[in-house]
C-alpha cells in the first residue's frame, strides 16, 4: 500500500528547521533542570519530521551524528556531570549525547541549505561557522541557563568567553566534531545519491 509523504519546499525547510532549533533552545532555557527530557523528545521529534518529509538525507545526518555523539561521550563518561540530575545509561550522561547529536546535525542542516555546489568549498566554510556556533552556544549554556559540568568545572575556560570548562584534550575533539562529522555526511551523501538516484526535489 502506498505511503503518503509531505514534501516542503526549500524555503519551508529554512523555516522550519529554524523554528525547530529555537523551539529547542527556547525549551531548554526553561526547563534547564530538565534539560535531558526536552532534547530527548526534540530527537523523536526530529527522527518523526525527517521520516515524515521524507528528508532521507536528513535522516541518515541524524543517525550519524547519534552515533558520534555516543560514542564520544562513552569514552569521556567520567568527564561529563552536572549541577543538576539527568538521565544516565550505563554510566552515559544522555544530556550531552543528545546536545551533540541534534547541535550536529541542526548546524549541518542550516549550513546545507546555504551551501554551494563544491563539497571541498563547502567543507572548509563549515569549520569557522561550526567554531563560531559551538562557542556562541557554550557560553549561552554556561552563562545564561547555567548549566554547568561539575566534573571538569573547575577547568578554566578560554579567557574570551569564559566557556568550554573542559580538558584541552576534550577542547581539541569539541573542535574536531563538527569537521569530522560534516565530512561524514558528504560522504553519506555521495554514496546515497550514487546508489539511489537523483532525488525530488520539491519546488523552490
Amino acid at each position: 500500500m502506498a505511503t503518503s509523504v509531505l514534501l516542503l519546499s526549500r524555503s519551508n525547510q529554512i523555516k522550519t528547521d529554524l523554528f525547530i532549533l529555537a523551539a529547542i533552545l527556547v525549551s531548554i532555557s526553561i526547563f534547564a533542570g530538565h534539560a535531558d527530557i526536552v532534547l530527548l523528545l526534540s530527537w523523536l521529534l526530529v527522527a518523526l519530521y525527517t521520516s515524515f518529509t521524507h528528508r532521507n538525507i536528513s535522516f541518515i545526518h541524524l543517525i550519524l551524528s547519534t552515533i558520534i555523539a555516543i560514542c564520544w561521550v562513552y569514552i569521556a563518561r567520567e568527564n561529563y556531570g552536572y549541577n543538576h540530575k539527568y538521565i544516565t545509561v550505563s554510566d552515559v550522561n544522555i544530556l550531552p549525547v543528545l546536545a551533540w547529536s541534534l547541535g550536529l546535525l541542526g548546524v549541518s542542516e542550516i549550513f546545507n541549505h546555504f551551501r554551494s555546489k563544491s563539497r571541498v568549498l563547502n567543507f572548509i566554510l563549515f569549520i569557522p561557522v561550526f567554531w563560531f556556533l559551538l562557542l556562541l552556544i557554550e557560553t549561552y549554556a554556561f552563562h545564561v541557563i547555567e548549566i554547568r559540568d561539575t566534573m571538569s568545572g573547575n577547568t578554566i575556560g578560554l579567557p574570551f568567553c569564559n566557556c568550554l570548562h573542559a580538558p584541552w584534550w576534550m577542547r581539541i575533539v569539541y573542535f574536531s566534531l563538527g569537521p569530522a562529522y560534516y565530512a561524514l555526511t558528504l560522504l553519506a551523501d555521495f554514496l546515497f545519491l550514487r546508489y539511489t538516484g537523483p532525488i525530488h526535489k520539491p519546488d523552490q
